[in-house]
Protein backbone atom coordinates (compact mmCIF):
# COMPACT_ATOMS: atom_id res chain seq x y z
CA UNK A 1 0.00 0.00 0.00
CA UNK A 2 1.42 3.40 -0.93
CA UNK A 3 2.19 6.12 1.58
CA UNK A 4 -0.55 8.31 0.07
CA UNK A 5 -3.11 5.52 0.52
CA UNK A 6 -2.07 5.02 4.15
CA UNK A 7 -2.34 8.77 4.84
CA UNK A 8 -5.80 8.88 3.20
CA UNK A 9 -6.95 5.88 5.22
CA UNK A 10 -5.66 7.44 8.44
CA UNK A 11 -7.35 10.76 7.65
CA UNK A 12 -10.66 9.02 6.89
CA UNK A 13 -10.46 7.05 10.14
CA UNK A 14 -9.67 10.17 12.17
CA UNK A 15 -12.54 12.06 10.56
CA UNK A 16 -14.97 9.25 11.35
CA UNK A 17 -13.79 9.15 14.96
CA UNK A 18 -14.28 12.93 15.32
CA UNK A 19 -17.78 12.75 13.81
CA UNK A 20 -18.80 9.91 16.14
CA UNK A 21 -17.34 11.66 19.18
CA UNK A 22 -19.07 14.94 18.37
CA UNK A 23 -22.49 13.27 17.96
CA UNK A 24 -22.28 11.61 21.36
CA UNK A 25 -22.26 8.05 20.01
CA UNK A 26 -18.98 7.02 21.64
CA UNK A 27 -19.57 7.75 25.33
CA UNK A 28 -22.39 5.80 26.93
CA UNK A 29 -25.21 8.07 28.02
CA UNK A 30 -27.21 5.36 29.77
CA UNK A 31 -26.19 2.14 31.45
CA UNK A 32 -28.18 -0.66 29.90
CA UNK A 33 -29.61 -3.19 32.34
CA UNK A 34 -31.76 -6.26 32.10
CA UNK A 35 -35.23 -5.81 33.60
CA UNK A 36 -36.14 -9.35 34.52
CA UNK A 37 -39.50 -10.30 35.99
CA UNK A 38 -40.08 -13.32 38.18
CA UNK A 39 -41.61 -16.16 36.19
CA UNK A 40 -40.16 -15.00 32.87
CA UNK A 41 -38.85 -17.60 30.43
CA UNK A 42 -36.36 -16.47 27.81
CA UNK A 43 -35.22 -18.65 24.93
CA UNK A 44 -31.55 -18.47 23.98
CA UNK A 45 -29.71 -19.98 21.01
CA UNK A 46 -25.92 -20.04 20.99
CA UNK A 47 -24.24 -20.98 17.73
CA UNK A 48 -20.50 -21.52 17.36
CA UNK A 49 -18.77 -22.24 14.05
CA UNK A 50 -15.07 -22.98 13.91
CA UNK A 51 -12.52 -23.93 11.28
CA UNK A 52 -9.08 -24.92 12.53
CA UNK A 53 -6.09 -25.54 10.29
CA UNK A 54 -2.94 -27.35 11.41
CA UNK A 55 0.15 -28.59 9.66
CA UNK A 56 1.82 -31.80 10.83
CA UNK A 57 4.95 -32.37 8.80
CA UNK A 58 3.82 -32.12 5.19
CA UNK A 59 0.19 -32.91 6.05
CA UNK A 60 -2.36 -30.08 6.18
CA UNK A 61 -5.25 -30.86 8.52
CA UNK A 62 -8.52 -28.92 8.50
CA UNK A 63 -11.09 -29.45 11.23
CA UNK A 64 -14.57 -27.93 11.03
CA UNK A 65 -16.94 -27.85 13.98
CA UNK A 66 -20.44 -26.38 14.27
CA UNK A 67 -22.25 -26.37 17.59
CA UNK A 68 -25.71 -25.04 18.43
CA UNK A 69 -27.14 -25.01 21.94
CA UNK A 70 -30.77 -24.12 22.67
CA UNK A 71 -31.30 -22.94 26.22
CA UNK A 72 -34.07 -21.50 28.35
CA UNK A 73 -33.56 -19.00 31.13
CA UNK A 74 -36.11 -19.31 33.95
CA UNK A 75 -36.24 -16.19 36.15
CA UNK A 76 -36.96 -17.70 39.55
CA UNK A 77 -36.65 -14.55 41.67
CA UNK A 78 -35.98 -10.80 41.44
CA UNK A 79 -35.09 -8.83 44.58
CA UNK A 80 -35.84 -5.15 45.40
CA UNK A 81 -32.54 -4.07 43.80
CA UNK A 82 -33.43 -5.78 40.52
CA UNK A 83 -30.95 -8.63 41.01
CA UNK A 84 -32.36 -11.75 39.39
CA UNK A 85 -31.84 -15.43 40.11
CA UNK A 86 -31.93 -17.36 36.85
CA UNK A 87 -31.93 -21.08 36.19
CA UNK A 88 -30.53 -22.02 32.78
CA UNK A 89 -31.59 -25.26 31.12
CA UNK A 90 -30.07 -26.60 27.90
CA UNK A 91 -33.01 -27.93 25.93
CA UNK A 92 -31.16 -29.15 22.84
CA UNK A 93 -27.53 -29.63 21.78
CA UNK A 94 -26.37 -30.12 18.21
CA UNK A 95 -22.80 -30.62 17.04
CA UNK A 96 -21.25 -31.45 13.69
CA UNK A 97 -17.54 -32.11 13.30
CA UNK A 98 -15.41 -33.08 10.33
CA UNK A 99 -11.65 -33.71 10.40
CA UNK A 100 -9.77 -35.35 7.54
CA UNK A 101 -12.90 -37.03 6.24
CA UNK A 102 -13.84 -38.43 9.65
CA UNK A 103 -16.67 -36.81 11.45
CA UNK A 104 -19.98 -37.07 13.17
CA UNK A 105 -23.28 -35.31 13.64
CA UNK A 106 -24.92 -35.23 17.10
CA UNK A 107 -28.42 -34.04 17.99
CA UNK A 108 -29.72 -34.53 21.50
CA UNK A 109 -33.25 -34.90 20.05
CA UNK A 110 -32.10 -37.90 17.94
CA UNK A 111 -31.85 -41.17 19.93
CA UNK A 112 -29.46 -42.73 17.40
CA UNK A 113 -26.17 -43.86 19.00
CA UNK A 114 -23.00 -42.45 17.47
CA UNK A 115 -20.17 -44.62 16.20
CA UNK A 116 -16.51 -43.95 15.49
CA UNK A 117 -15.12 -40.61 16.66
CA UNK A 118 -18.64 -39.46 17.55
CA UNK A 119 -18.85 -42.15 20.23
CA UNK A 120 -15.98 -40.40 22.05
CA UNK A 121 -17.89 -37.10 22.20
CA UNK A 122 -21.39 -38.51 22.78
CA UNK A 123 -21.23 -38.92 26.61
CA UNK A 124 -20.14 -35.31 27.17
CA UNK A 125 -22.70 -33.94 24.72
CA UNK A 126 -25.50 -36.02 26.25
CA UNK A 127 -24.52 -34.79 29.71
CA UNK A 128 -24.56 -31.19 28.47
CA UNK A 129 -28.02 -31.68 27.00
CA UNK A 130 -29.27 -33.07 30.33
CA UNK A 131 -28.53 -29.83 32.22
Amino acid sequence: MSRTSLLSLGLAGSTLLLVLASTGLLPAQTTLRWKFQQGQRLAQVVEQNMTMNAKVGDLDIETKMNQTIDATWHVTAVDDQGTATIQQDFTRVRMKMDAMGNGFKFDSDDPQELAGIGALFAPALKALAAT
